[in-house]
């Protein structure tokens, strides 16, 4: 099974999902050219998180749908707050504000940029 993950400057890179999230991710980072120690997560179209690193001994291919795009966020969390930031690691508007953006729902997870919405978060 194989998934899309979209970032930087309209890049695509595909990736296996039939491992444990905790390689993928590590594989994401690599490829993504994310710094090693970085926190990274997915999000789909629709703006949902997909928690990745609250589920890093699970089978990726367990929480994400086979072909499925996603695009990849970095979560950092701001000083004496308990709920993180995601910021879209992905620098193309017209996806980010028609199909990303366009259908988020207010929520405490905030996206990092100015006059962004909240993404939303799935748990699982």
């Amino acid at each position: 099974m194989f998934i899309t993950v979209l970032h930087g400057d309209n890049e695509q890179t595909l990736f296996n999902t039939d491992c444990k999230t905790i390689t993928l991710l590590d594989s994401i980072k690599l490829r993504c050219h994310c710094a090693s120690k970085a926190e990274v997560d997915l999000a789909d179209e629709s703006g949902q998180v997909r928690n990745l690193l609250q589920h890093r001994q699970r089978y990726a291919s367990e929480l994400l749908d086979e072909r499925e795009e996603f695009i990849l966020v970095s979560v950092s969390w701001p000083s004496g707050s308990h709920q993180p930031v995601y910021t879209p690691m992905l620098q193309d508007e017209d996806l980010l504000s028609s199909r990303f953006l366009g259908k988020q729902s207010s929520s405490p997870q905030r996206l990092k940029a100015a006059g962004h919405p909240s993404l939303r978060t799935k748990h699982g």
